[in-house]
């Protein structure tokens, strides 16, 4: 309960109903405006507000289900959903990092996680804990919000790897994407490390 919040809100509430009230007063001649129609019309704007963002939250959260692949499968989902959640993490914990050292991503976990084994992860139910892999070294926070940044060690039994990158975002590629990111991130790091090396 954040009390600052809560009498600032009754405040507005309070500042709202005088207003109604001065304005209806004025305006509506033809019978004596009562306070009990302003409280009312409060109640009915309040109930709609809550509403109103109800509904936003229940229209997102059908959203993000239906984007889930393999809706059905509810338990590898679940296990999914933390790996790329994880992922999330780790994107955001290097970039904060980067953010305090001139742009330049962290080499290694070690470097932004005290003990980076919170980052273990279980792409199927019932399996054992894995590491998702950080690949962040030589990258800065202007490069490519393509580039990826983590990704899960394997790809689960419905062949779905996850892939955090650079801009943030997190998602569940086949394996056959994953290859083919695989490659282009190798040619990359080569071309880095010549130019590092004036070669």
């Amino acid at each position: 309960m954040n009390a600052e919040l809560l009498l600032c809100s009754l405040g507005a509430l309070v500042l709202g109903m005088l207003g109604m009230q001065g304005l209806m007063r004025r305006l509506v001649t033809q019978w004596q405006w009562a306070w009990r129609h302003t409280f009312v019309w409060c109640a009915v704007l309040i109930v709609m507000f809550c509403t109103s963002i109800a509904a936003v939250g229940i229209v997102h959260q059908i959203g993000w289900l239906f984007r889930l692949p393999n809706l059905g499968v509810e338990d590898d989902m679940s296990s999914l959903v933390v790996a790329e959640r994880y992922a999330m993490q780790v994107v955001s914990l290097a970039k904060w990092y980067a953010h305090d050292h001139g742009g330049r991503f962290p080499d290694t976990f070690a470097e932004f996680a005290a003990d980076p084994e919170i980052f273990m992860v279980a792409l199927d139910q019932d399996e054992p804990l894995e590491p998702l892999i950080y690949v962040g070294e030589g990258l800065r926070d202007t490069d490519s919000g393509y580039l990826p940044v983590v990704w899960s060690s394997r790809p689960n039994s419905e062949g779905l790897r996850v892939v955090g990158r650079l801009n943030g975002k997190t998602e569940l590629i086949k394996e056959e994407e994953f290859q083919e990111l695989l490659v282009e991130f190798r040619e990359r790091q080569v071309l880095r490390k010549k130019s590092a090396t004036g070669g």
